[in-house]
């Protein structure tokens, strides 16, 4: 009887330590927990970039020869956003084309004026191109017997009909009318022709504009300044247009 009084008191003995080791411990993580997650909470994470002017926008904003209607335009973060939504949905599996009915008139009116703007200064480029395709088409021409001949001199007398029509700029005036919509299809059709751009995929269609990713590329393609607004955060565009404003010459 003794030795089992004995045994159950050694047990409960080692029981009552081990309970007592098992709850210093829990003490133990308990009071170490706190501290880590303080000095998790206190550690100094790395500062984020200071935003600076982009000199590519700096340019754009400061270049006399930008309308002033479309630089106010530019400078709307409205404006922006939603040129930037219509560029950044190229990147993905639907893109979009510019509904100006979508929008407010107070954003769809300068939205279209920054697309009438990029209609103009893309025409140059557009003619040279034209005018050099159907001067080679000319030269394939006189190598080529019937009916192949007379197919090529069709196509050139398809081109004929946009780069025989006088080109006059388009009036920024943020309706997109039947003049923006000729001027629109002139310079896809022509970048078709010559480079097989696939204009009918993505930015077909009587969609107020047909103007998707696409066509914005290519209303772009010699002028990363505004790829550059398109892609940047607004931020970076206010600062690129305080930057322009003083660097401009004092009168």
């Amino acid at each position: 009887m003794t030795d089992i009084s004995t045994h159950m008191r050694n047990t409960a003995a080692m029981l009552a330590t081990a309970a007592t080791l098992l709850t210093g411990c829990q003490r133990k993580t308990e009071a170490v927990a706190p501290a880590n997650d303080t000095n998790l909470a206190q550690r100094a994470l790395p500062a984020a970039p200071p935003l600076s002017p982009d000199r590519e926008i700096t340019n754009l904003l400061s270049d006399p020869a930008l309308p002033g209607d479309v630089r106010s335009a530019l400078m709307n973060p409205r404006v922006h956003a939603i040129l930037q939504s219509l560029w950044e949905s190229g990147k993905t599996d639907n893109p979009v084309s510019y509904l100006r009915n979508a929008y407010p008139p107070t954003e769809g009116v300068q939205t279209v004026v920054v697309l009438q703007h990029l209609l103009n200064i893309e025409l140059p480029r557009t003619l040279q191109q034209g005018a050099e395709h159907r001067q080679a088409l000319l030269k394939h021409a006189d190598t080529q017997s019937s009916p192949f001949r007379e197919d090529t001199l069709g196509t050139v007398r398809w081109i004929n009909r946009f780069l025989d029509t006088p080109a006059t700029p388009l009036a920024l005036d943020g309706d997109f009318g039947p003049r923006c919509h000729k001027r629109r299809a002139m310079i896809t059709q022509i970048a078709n022709l010559t480079s097989h751009f696939p204009h009918i995929k993505e930015d077909s269609g009587s969609n107020d504009t047909a103007i998707g990713p696409r066509t914005l590329r290519l209303l772009t393609e010699g002028r990363p300044e505004f790829r550059r607004y398109f892609e940047a955060d607004f931020a970076i565009i206010a600062l690129s247009h305080n930057e322009a404003v003083d660097s401009s010459p004092r009168r």
